[in-house]
């Protein structure tokens, strides 16, 4: 197996998670940045409040228009009106500042360069200085302010004629700005919908297909007969479980004793229960990384992470299980023994030769047995263990 393999196996889903992470955090700072370049412009769009700066405009010019009437019409009883004249000037006076505040005045920029006549200003700070210096309006007075206030409308008008001109124009621009943005981001948003919903639907396929592969394989790394390894099982668990062991550890092959006689005067019913019973047996006296395989009809393999003569006392236990299951009502006349041998592996490599001697060992123990008639038979030990 290749390392990106390996890597593969035991971190897809973390890599997965990963790309669609990072997928996903793209897509919101592109969202971020696009929502960003739309803020600015509604931004520019409010500061720049033209609506308002032509409504002020307009003001100004009316506010302009009434109070130049009404100092010539101050001028034939100037007490009568002067009180008229001062309020109605607070007013104009205020509306000729407005123009200065920065979200008015930068409605009358155009191509950098303002519309807003600058005289404009300094008539009015002496049409101001006119009205504060005297507590009297006489007609003189009354004559000035209406020829500032005369000459401050004609300004106006030809100042700000062209920015009055292009409001309509100005307002269909904006608005088809505004559309194209909209668009833009709605695009982006659809896109953003269609690749999140082919993520989820690739992460699940992924994960569906990941399981039918777990089922797959294990279903290929079991015995559907027995529920013990398969031969498939049996190397993964060297390749994988076994892999790791640094003592090495035994290999015992263990057979079924007289099964074709109990298929022939039961039936091979009676046979497979007899080898379900054995490899039961066998997984129960199993533990940690042991590993129960069938290999055969009647053949099982295990890999024991024990010494020699621990695995041969694990063989024992399971063998005593299988004589007392003998005798139980369901059994009585099926009689279940069997034969094993055991040899050391000190490593996965070496696996078929430790299985050569287990498995001559088991030959030895199943001829010995036949000859004594005893199910339980203790060889002398011997020295011909692999890597001794």
């Amino acid at each position: 197996m290749t390392s990106t393999q390996t890597l593969w196996r035991n971190f897809s889903e973390r890599l997965i998670g990963i790309v669609v992470f990072v997928i996903g955090l793209a897509l919101i700072t592109s969202f971020a940045l696009r929502i960003g370049y739309v803020k600015q412009q509604v931004e520019t769009l409010v500061s720049a409040d033209r609506d308002q700066g032509l409504w002020t405009a307009t003001q100004i010019q009316v506010e302009l228009l009434e109070f130049e009437k009404l100092t010539h019409v101050a001028k034939s009883s100037p007490d009568t009106f002067e009180n008229e004249v001062r309020t109605d000037f607070d007013i104009l006076y205020s509306r000729l500042s407005q123009v200065l505040e920065p979200n008015i005045a930068i409605v009358f920029y155009e191509e950098g360069v303002s519309s807003i006549p600058t005289e404009i200003i300094d008539i009015r700070d002496q049409m101001a200085a006119i009205i504060d210096l005297n507590d009297n309006l006489n007609v003189q007075e009354l004559e000035k302010l209406a020829s500032f206030a005369s000459n401050a409308n004609h300004l106006w008008k030809s100042s700000i004629g062209l920015v009055l001109q292009e409001n309509r124009e100005y307002k269909v621009l904006v608005r088809q700005q505004m559309v194209e943005t909209l668009k833009s981001v709605q695009s982006q948003l659809w896109m953003a919908v269609a690749i999140s919903a082919a993520l989820q639907l690739l992460v699940i396929l992924i994960l569906i297909l990941r399981v039918k592969y777990q089922k797959a394989r294990n279903h290929n790394l079991k015995d559907s007969l027995t529920g013990c390894a398969s031969r498939a099982g049996l190397q993964y668990a060297l390749k994988n479980s076994f892999n790791r062991t640094k003592s090495g550890f035994s290999v015992a092959v263990v057979d079924v004793n007289n099964l074709k006689m109990v298929n022939d005067k039961f039936g091979h019913k009676a046979g497979d229960l007899v080898i379900q019973s054995v490899g039961s047996a066998l997984n129960k006296v199993s533990r940690g990384i042991d590993c129960t395989a069938r290999i055969g009809g009647d053949e099982f393999v295990l890999l024991l992470d024990a010494s020699v003569e621990q695995s041969e006392l694990i063989l024992e236990r399971a063998r005593e299980h299988l004589e007392k299951l003998s005798n139980t009502e369901n059994f009585k006349k099926l009689e279940m023994q069997i034969s094993f041998g055991v040899a050391y592996c000190p490593q996965p490599s070496q696996f078929n030769d430790a299985m050569s001697l287990a498995d001559e060992r088991m030959y030895r123990q199943k001829n010995a047995e036949r000859k004594n008639k005893h199910s339980v038979i203790r060889l002398p030990p011997d020295n011909n263990i692999v890597g001794v």
